[in-house]
């Protein structure tokens, strides 16, 4: 005859393949993090070496006279812009990718939470970065500008020097060759160094 289990012995069978089951959806979920957190710091690395590379790009091209400083301060803010966008984006993707193992059963309530609030201040961090890159973004750009101005004002007011200059020295040579006189000389430079100074030199 077989032998018949008792209630208790049924229990006691169902709560082992039970604990089982537990054990074995934990280790998967588990495996499944572990993966979940290699493939989140390879993400991180890739930006990380990519940024670095972009550095060291704009380094070599500022010391090969390529960029000027306020050329390199924008080339530096547009790439920490860029990279700040693209850690938020990991970010959120990994909140998303969280959110999906958990509504299907793959993680735990509490790994979920876990991870969720760890992802969530990852995701604010990296929301205020991408507003502080584009806050340093449009001051690099504005600088570079400035001195865009700057140095184009310079070259107007060197090559107006250079004007009043030939015109003042023509005129000496005038007075010295006596087509006019001192006085008529002295009125021709007082003239062209009020131009000088009507034009905004």
């Amino acid at each position: 005859f077989p032998s018949h289990d008792t209630l208790e012995q049924i229990d006691r069978k169902v709560a082992i393949a039970n604990a089982k089951q537990q054990q074995t959806e934990k280790e998967r979920s588990q495996v499944l993090l572990s993966r979940f957190d290699f493939q989140k710091a390879e993400d991180q690395n890739k930006v990380q070496i990519s940024e670095a590379k972009s550095l060291t790009r704009i380094t070599r091209s500022r010391l090969g006279g390529q960029f000027n400083q306020s050329e390199m301060d924008e080339a530096r803010a547009k790439l920490s812009l860029n990279t700040s966008q693209q850690n938020q984006k990991l970010a959120e993707s990994q909140l998303e990718t969280i959110q999906n193992y958990y509504n299907q059963g793959k993680i735990s309530a509490e790994e979920f939470a876990n991870r969720r609030r760890e992802l969530e201040l990852q995701v604010a961090q990296t929301v205020q970065q991408v507003a502080d890159n584009e806050l340093q973004l449009r001051q690099s750009t504005q600088a570079k500008i400035l001195e865009q101005i700057d140095r184009k004002v310079a070259i107007a007011n060197a090559k107006q020097q250079q004007t009043e200059n030939a015109s003042t020295q023509a005129i000496r040579q005038q007075q010295l060759d006596r087509i006019i006189n001192e006085q008529q000389a002295e009125v021709r430079v007082a003239q062209i160094r009020k131009r000088g100074i009507v034009t905004g030199k």
